[in-house]
């Protein structure tokens, strides 16, 4: 079974989503989804929250579409790490022992959003967790990962040569929808048939554009390419910023 995935999805659960569980499930459905990945912030969930997570969950998945809870943990120093199949809080805020945390209830750790800080981590850290998001549409833009991804994403493998490249959402309302997907192939529609692929490293990062690997995510054309368009890119923000200045 061929399933299309998105990761790192926020609903009204967490302080800054703006749809309900169930929005988030139909408008997935409607972009022809299988699988939404929620990571829901950790400072806003308790144990009643928790426990409508797993309901709602539940209750908006069926045979061809499956909604899996999760959690993304606040960690020292604003670093944010999210538990793909987590559904248990941690007092800890430290990263490592949140990762081990993830682990233990059989999640999927992921670096979230390292570009917001600079692709900087220590080396400890990128070897608890089992994933760094290479794309994430909220921080750095909708329609192409960044080139600057390749070189830093590869800095950060030196310290793990298992990490994985993953893509993600981080979405809050529907204005922040791109469709890149985790796509893989599943005996069957399960959670933990997808963290199973995920930590196996046996999923593709698609969008419209490009075709990322997990393990290699940029090849050599692939990064000229990106390049490219960066550039291309900057000039048409630069000419834009000129022209709103000029109209004033």
């Amino acid at each position: 079974m061929r399933v299309k995935g998105a990761v790192h999805v926020h609903s009204n659960l967490s302080h800054d989503g703006k749809l309900s569980l169930a929005e988030v499930a139909s408008f997935y459905r409607a972009h022809n989804f299988n699988v939404v990945a929620i990571g829901e912030h950790s400072q806003d969930m308790d144990d009643a929250r928790i426990s409508a997570l797993i309901a709602e969950c539940d209750a908006n998945s069926d045979a061809s579409f499956r909604m899996i809870p999760g959690i993304e943990f606040t960690c020292d120093n604003g670093m944010h790490i999210l538990g793909v199949g987590v559904t248990q809080l941690s007092p800890r805020r430290a990263p490592i022992e949140i990762a081990g945390h993830i682990r233990r209830q059989q999640g999927y750790a992921v670096l979230a959003h390292p570009s917001r800080f600079g692709w900087k981590c220590d080396p400890e850290i990128l070897s608890a967790v089992d994933a760094a998001e290479i794309w994430n549409v909220g921080y750095d833009g909708k329609y192409v990962p960044s080139v600057d991804a390749a070189r830093n994403f590869a800095a950060l493998r030196k310290a793990n040569p298992g990490l994985h490249a993953i893509a993600s959402h981080d979405l809050h309302a529907r204005a922040g929808f791109y469709n890149v997907a985790v796509e893989m192939e599943l005996p069957e529609l399960s959670a933990a048939a997808v963290i199973a692929r995920l930590r196996a490293g046996e999923y593709r990062n698609v969008s419209p554009l490009f075709s990322l690997r997990p393990q290699a995510p940029y090849e050599g054309p692939k990064t000229t390419w990106l390049s490219l368009i960066g550039r291309q890119r900057d000039r048409f923000r630069k000419m834009r910023a000129m022209i709103l200045r000029w109209s004033q």
